[in-house]
């Protein structure tokens, strides 16, 4: 059972792991070390200012500073209308953002072989990947929207081995209630009626840590820690939950 600890605020994490800055609601775009105005549109769960920190990982000099020869099209997303890409091998993924709302990457990377550098999905501009794994790599991610920022915008996937992408907005998370559980990065769309769940996290190994992006009733709450907790955190339900991670997970919501 993991040990209780408080998670850590933003300023402690900083410390430990490259801090992204986001202003208002969430979307599509890279990391920023300058404060931004982000314009969206209402989605699931507002927002307000606040540091939203993203979990270490193990630096290596293989990760991609370019992007990929291979460039694939998904098209353009929108409420209702996800755009998907597929292919085999290390690429340029591409779509059109169609309004003003967070994007969700979702990455199936399941077949990926480990090889001579590392499975890792990433974007142009970006300090640190959304992750990275040495073969197989899944997951849901959020990107982040800046006011002014294109509606053409762009991920890169190092890869060994066939994958798939889908880009949806934030929107059409599918809701959940009642406890939750899993096993590395996702989004969630808790529609559950409350202001507070206990989150419980297990790392998958020493350098794994826990970072907690939560956007509703027009706030914004953020957490992370490096050691295994469980605490009763602030979540004013229902909202948009983002979670990074490798390791294993728990959330349940409460009054």
């Amino acid at each position: 059972m993991a040990s209780s600890r408080t998670p850590r605020s933003a300023a402690a994490l900083a410390s430990l792991v490259p801090v992204l800055l986001l202003v208002a609601a969430c979307g599509s775009g890279g990391d920023s070390d300058q404060p931004t105005t982000a314009s969206t549109s209402t989605p699931p769960a507002t927002t307000s200012a606040a540091a939203v920190p993203t979990p270490s990982v193990t630096v290596t000099s293989e990760r991609p500073t370019a992007a990929p020869a291979q460039l694939v099209t998904a098209g353009g997303v929108a409420d209702g209308t996800p755009a998907q890409a597929a292919g085999v091998g290390s690429a340029e993924v591409t779509y059109t953002r169609g309004g003003e709302f967070a994007v969700v990457i979702v990455l199936d990377c399941t077949a990926c072989a480990a090889g001579t550098s590392p499975t890792v999905l990433t974007g142009p501009g970006r300090r640190s990947p959304y992750d990275e794994a040495p073969g197989a790599l899944a997951g849901s991610y959020l990107m982040d929207v800046f006011e002014g920022s294109a509606p053409e915008q762009s991920v890169w996937l190092q890869a060994e081995g066939p994958w798939s992408i889908r880009f949806e907005s934030w929107n059409d998370v599918p809701g959940t209630t009642g406890p939750q559980s899993g096993t590395g990065s996702t989004v969630l769309h808790l529609v559950d009626q409350g202001s507070h769940a206990e989150v419980t996290w297990t790392p998958a190994g020493p350098d794994d840590a826990f970072a907690g992006r939560f956007f509703g009733n027009g706030d914004q709450q953020l957490f992370g820690n490096d050691e295994a907790f469980t605490e009763v955190v602030d979540l004013p339900m229902p909202g948009i939950f983002a979670i990074r991670t490798d390791g294993t997970w728990t959330v349940t919501p409460q009054p």
